[in-house]
């Protein structure tokens, strides 16, 4: 829970959304500028980084713990986002792919 409150303190703003789809779906239509889930199923979030990325967005998932099945996912900067913008394009020095 500590490394969650911290993470949190980092952000403007926090929202959770209840379903990583309709989350991912936010990032990919510019709804909402990002999407971070620690250990979750690729089943739950497959088609919503695809739905991100077609719309221009950067998405990084990395293996999870907990489960071979579980992983680490980001999302940033669908359609309309400000991060995809200018000002985002440090992004892909963080790991982020195009």
């Amino acid at each position: 829970m500590r490394g969650f409150v911290e993470q949190v303190q980092r952000f403007k703003k926090i929202r959770m959304l209840g379903s990583a789809a309709l989350a991912l779906a936010y990032v990919a239509s510019g709804r909402a500028d990002a999407y971070y889930e620690e250990s979750i199923k690729l089943w739950d979030i497959a088609a919503g980084l695809a739905l991100v990325e077609a719309a221009g967005g950067h998405v990084r998932v990395e293996p999870g713990t907990g489960s071979p099945l579980a992983f680490n996912v980001w999302a940033v900067g669908g359609r309309n986002s400000p991060l995809r913008r200018p000002a985002g394009r440090g992004l892909t020095a963080s790991g982020l792919k195009r």
